[in-house]
């Protein structure tokens, strides 16, 4: 309570992200109460917790992992935040915009496990141009709502400057059947819908999905959070948390993270509720 009541006084914002981060470390298996305060000090550990959504994990993921999938990897920012304080065995890394793909190779260069795969995933095998914008995050096969984009972001991200074909195919098709996944991320720009369709027998044996989903359409013919809640309810999936919304200038909420698990893992007669203590946590 000392060092709680130190900070508060000292830096108000900053002592809530500390105290905030502690927590979320405090929480994880065989975390030590100083060990966490030592970290939570730290703006690159505070930083890989906002990132990589680590407080929206339930306990039992807050310990190594032995395959992880990260659909969407853009420069590696979600994965590096994760892996920093996460060891994972292996993870299959997908981005299929070249100049991105570069720079997430570069980024995690020094890491171990990681298989790289310069494609994007949807419903099928095929083809598709991918629009590549100002801000790389918001590349897709979809155009952009260059309205909404333009009102509520700045520098005018979503602005075209080239344009690519690339391999498209499904995670159904490429992963060995029965194949079991630890944390599935999914952060594809408005193309959500589709990357869970060609994934229909991997999310059998998928514990929890991380994805991003957007109240307001950004693209056209995208899923907005209520037919991609729909549709991982239908999948097996219930919502276990959500990260607090990215905001626009109005205050509207624009987009957000959630993390949905695998009914099987809510079952009050699962492994995983006796060992982490599971509880739902559903809008």
């Amino acid at each position: 309570m000392r060092i709680r009541s130190l900070l508060r006084s000292a830096a108000p914002t900053l002592a809530l992200e500390i105290v905030r981060t502690k927590r979320d470390l405090a929480a994880s298996p065989g975390a030590s109460l100083i060990g966490s305060w030592v970290s939570a000090f730290s703006p690159g550990v505070r930083s890989a917790v906002e990132c990589s959504r680590y407080s929206l994990l339930p306990l039992w993921l807050r310990r190594p992992l032995s395959f992880v999938i990260d659909v969407g990897a853009n420069e590696g920012q979600w994965l590096s935040s994760l892996l920093r304080l996460l060891p994972i065995e292996a993870v299959w890394v997908f981005e299929p915009n070249p100049e991105a793909m570069q720079k997430c190779r570069l980024r995690l260069r020094h890491r171990s496990g990681l298989d790289f795969k310069e494609i994007a995933l949807g419903s099928a095998p095929g083809n598709a141009v991918l629009h590549v914008t100002k801000a790389s995050v918001f590349s897709s096969f979809l155009q952009p709502n260059q309205a909404l984009i333009e009102a509520n972001y700045p520098n005018h991200p979503a602005t075209i400057v080239a344009e690519r074909e690339v391999r498209v195919e499904s995670l159904d098709e490429l992963l060995p059947a029965g194949k079991h996944v630890d944390l599935l991320k999914i952060d594809v720009q408005g193309l959500e819908r589709e990357v869970l369709c060609g994934a229909r027998k991997t999310l059998q044996n998928t514990k929890a999905v991380l994805l991003e989903v957007n109240f307001r359409s950004h693209y056209e013919g995208d899923a907005t959070f209520g037919p991609l809640h729909s549709l991982m309810r239908d999948l097996g999936f219930e919502l276990w948390s959500i990260a607090p919304p990215c905001r626009g200038p109005s205050g509207e909420a624009l987009w957000t993270d959630a993390l949905f698990l695998n009914a099987e893992t809510l079952s009050p007669t699962g492994d995983n509720d006796r060992k982490g203590g599971l509880r739902r946590e559903l809008v």
